[in-house]
């Protein structure tokens, strides 16, 4: 019932322990990690994507756009998280965009901010990335799709307006995972303000004058509470193959005569 429910809402309902939700915290320690890449092959016509010995099925991509950065305001922070047959989440890469002001005559930031995107893209096998219209984020996802375009990627562009609250989302894409054992991490994202922000996060803290950081919890909960994206590129490359088992269809030859 733990794994089911996460851990603040086992302790207050299943131990009939008096909780405060202000005093969740996300245990980073919780997390199990991992130095796999990916490997795509192919057999007998079809693709397939690896995880060292696991095959991944699924796969979720969150941007939350930001001109911000990671001293001052949310940074833009993309997240990648993959998922097999047996529920565990992989989060495999996380990555923060940032413009350079220098280069604004030349290409604006938010051009900058997309290509940077399609970049984090690159090598990935994504067959989706969803964008958070909040904000900035409405006027981005023609530019993305022009710099997926230009950079040759099959990936869509999913627009997605987020309208619960941020503590809410951070909780209920992290906790449940995290008490189930079931969330992996690259060692890579030890290099990233994500796992302080674990250690350092309240739900009091993500609102008010004493805010802490956040971003990287916000797009990573965005990626994994996202539903597999079951689309088609829309573009020159669909004959990229896609390595998401029953995503092509199959014909079957008949000898019968209608």
């Amino acid at each position: 019932m733990r794994r089911r429910s996460g851990e603040a809402k086992f302790t207050a309902q299943m131990l009939l322990r008096p909780s405060n939700v202000t005093a969740a915290r996300l245990n980073p320690d919780r997390l199990r990690p991992y130095d796999g890449e990916l490997i795509y092959t192919e057999a007998n016509r079809m693709p397939v994507l690896m995880l060292g010995k696991t095959r991944l099925l699924s796969a979720s991509c969150w941007w939350d756009p930001a001109f911000g950065g990671t001293e001052k305001g949310d940074g833009s922070v993309i997240a990648a998280v993959f998922s097999d047959d047996a529920g565990n989440f992989y989060l495999h890469r996380l990555a923060y965009l940032n413009h350079d002001r220098a280069a604004s005559p030349q290409v604006d930031e938010a051009t900058q901010l997309c290509q940077q995107a399609a970049a984090f893209l690159s090598g990935l096998h994504l067959p989706a990335v969803t964008i958070e219209t909040n904000g900035i984020g409405r006027f981005l996802p023609g530019l993305l799709r022009r710099a997926l375009m230009e950079a040759k990627s099959p990936t869509v562009v999913v627009e997605a307006h987020s309208s619960k609250p941020k503590t809410q989302r951070i909780l209920d894409a992290l906790d449940v995972p995290l008490a189930a054992g079931t969330l992996h991490a690259h060692r890579s994202l030890w290099q990233t303000p994500f796992i302080q922000q674990m250690r350092e996060w309240r739900p009091t803290m993500s609102s008010g004058s004493r805010k802490r950081p956040d971003d990287a919890l916000d797009a990573v909960a965005g990626a994994i509470a996202a539903e597999p994206v079951r689309l088609t590129p829309s573009h020159t490359l669909r004959n990229k193959r896609d390595w998401r088992p029953g995503i092509t269809n199959i014909a079957a030859p008949t000898d019968f005569e209608p």
